[in-house]
């Protein structure tokens, strides 16, 4: 057993829930991103995500891998609410709870989860927020809209020039959401010769 592994059995508790908030379905996108760090902190990725597979009951690893999955499987089990956890108890590897979880939850591609998630982007405006207020609101929806979309470029190029046009899209978004006081600042942002970044667009309105 490494020094790393046994450091995190001698002080985690199996108790301890991997992420603040519990999985209830609909939170799964915080929920497993919460996880994922918890357990990435503590070096022990390979158990969900990575190629750490059972050994034989006869290895000499055995006995360390059984109870490290059977502590990364207790973290995720006490992160979900009781109904959806019940449904995991019988599973005897950490990676297939995650899998399951997954496939069960995440609702990636699902088409009617974008389009909600682009109906909110567009109804989104300054109004009585302020302007960090707007910005996070903006962006939150923006990296779940992300998570949801599984989409894969065919190249490096396309994806860079993808990702340009997307970058554009959500400055403009920013900017014609702003309150009509901030019209003499978005025009000065849309008339620089360097399109400025989405974050940079924020810094000039601050």
């Amino acid at each position: 057993m490494s020094t790393d592994e046994k450091l995190v059995i001698l002080t985690d508790s199996p108790s301890l829930q991997s992420s603040p908030v519990k999985l209830d379905g609909p939170n799964y996108l915080a929920w497993s991103r919460s996880c994922l760090l918890f357990v990435k902190a503590r070096g022990l990725q390979e158990y969900l995500i990575g190629k750490s597979s059972k050994p034989k009951i006869t290895d000499s690893t055995f006995s360390q891998w059984d109870s490290t999955n059977s502590l990364v499987m207790a973290w995720l089990i006490n992160s979900m609410q009781p109904h959806i956890s019940k449904t995991y108890l019988l599973l005897d590897i950490a990676k297939k709870i995650w899998n399951a979880a997954t496939l069960t939850y995440s609702r990636v591609g699902n088409d009617a989860q974008i389009f909600e998630i682009r109906n909110k982007v567009h109804g989104t405006k300054q109004g009585e927020l302020t302007i960090s207020q707007y910005f996070a609101e903006l962006s939150g929806l923006w990296q779940k809209l992300g998570c949801y979309q599984d989409f894969q470029a065919n190249c490096a190029k396309d994806a860079e020039k993808f990702q340009k046009i997307i970058k554009k899209e959500r400055v403009f978004y920013f900017l014609a959401g702003l309150n009509t006081e901030y019209d003499q600042i978005r025009v000065q942002v849309l008339g620089k010769t360097l399109f400025s970044s989405l974050h940079m667009a924020y810094s000039y309105v601050q």
